[in-house]
């Protein structure tokens, strides 16, 4: 799903023109590292998350949790840090061509915003999955396309009498779904944490065995 979602940013701006198509699509090579540590984070949490859950270790679950969404919220402020400041050389990785340079420079800046939201909300969702609402995250996911796709068809070609913004409203978009997905993440898992008793934003790092058990509960 994270994939897609920039796959549809350079798909439909490949209707716009190639140029635009091509310099969103080596942009899109950034956000793509950036999912690869995120990968790397989830698939630890995921990991123990689903053994602290079955055995009920819900101080464990606020530990591993609230670390991931630290160090990752930590790498995605530095991913983003470098698309505001040194949009330009990132690209020159890329390309030399100064048209999809000035494109994907644009493109980098203003999406940048979203690979914080992503931090949380795939932390949140991964919590998701494995405290029963499996189905409730697939289904945020497959929403956060949907809109996607909607908001670029508006925002790039400028439908619903709002003004074409080309290859910066498909960023937005991207920007606008991610939030709205991290909003429906964060919103369960709040309402949700106080019936487990888990903390995800406070600093959990001490051994668990430091700290006090909940007694097992309902779930």
């Amino acid at each position: 799903m994270l994939a897609l979602v920039g796959a549809c940013d350079a798909l439909m701006l490949g209707k716009l023109n190639q140029d635009s198509m091509a310099a969103v699509s080596l942009a899109t090579q950034v956000t793509f590292v950036f999912n690869l540590f995120m990968a790397a984070f989830i698939i630890g949490e995921n990991m123990f998350v689903a053994q602290y859950y079955g055995k009920r270790d819900y101080a464990g679950i606020s530990k591993v949790c609230s670390l991931v969404l630290w160090v990752s919220c930590i790498t995605a402020v530095i991913f983003m840090a470098a698309a505001m400041i040194f949009p330009e050389d990132i690209m020159r990785f890329f390309t030399n061509e100064p048209e999809l340079v000035l494109l994907g420079s644009g493109y980098l800046r203003m999406v940048g915003v979203s690979w914080i939201l992503s931090a949380v909300s795939q932390v949140y969702m991964t919590f998701m999955k494995n405290c029963n609402a499996v189905n409730l995250s697939t289904v945020i996911s497959s929403t956060t396309v949907v809109l996607n796709i909607l908001l670029n068809a508006v925002l790039i070609f400028g439908l619903a009498k709002v003004p074409a913004m080309g290859v910066a409203g498909a960023a937005l978009a991207t920007v606008i779904a991610t939030a709205a997905q991290t909003v429906l993440c964060v919103v369960y898992v709040v309402l949700r944490r106080g019936e487990l008793e888990v903390s995800l934003w406070e600093m959990n790092w001490a051994p668990i065995g430091l700290r006090k058990r909940r007694k097992p509960g309902r779930h």
